[in-house]
């Protein structure tokens, strides 16, 4: 995650090498936090801690480059009524923010 926002971020790919890869935001958040290093956070991630001050942005919001999400399925599931259920619950997260 952090090379290609980096790139689009600032033009230029990063040179910097990885000390730790961990696959979890919510570690790489707290390690942050406790001053452990830096990472790129998706803005959902890290709301509170920047309106806390805990996180320091480095970069303006609105230049953040966007990450498009897809929900896809199989229409042969959706014969069973909880996948229904689970992916019309999806998307009415996202259709109400827009």
């Amino acid at each position: 995650m952090i090379r290609p926002i980096w790139a689009a971020m600032f033009q230029f790919a990063p040179t910097l090498q990885a000390a730790l890869t961990i696959p979890d935001l919510r570690i790489i958040q707290d390690l942050v936090v406790k001053g452990q290093g830096w990472s790129v956070l998706p803005d959902y991630q890290c709301t509170e801690a920047l309106a806390s001050g805990r996180l320091v942005s480095v970069t303006r919001a609105k230049d953040a480059p966007t990450n498009n999400l897809y929900l896809v399925w199989n229409k042969a599931s959706m014969r069973n009524p909880r996948i229904v259920h689970a992916r019309d619950f999806i998307l009415g997260l996202f259709s109400r923010k827009t």
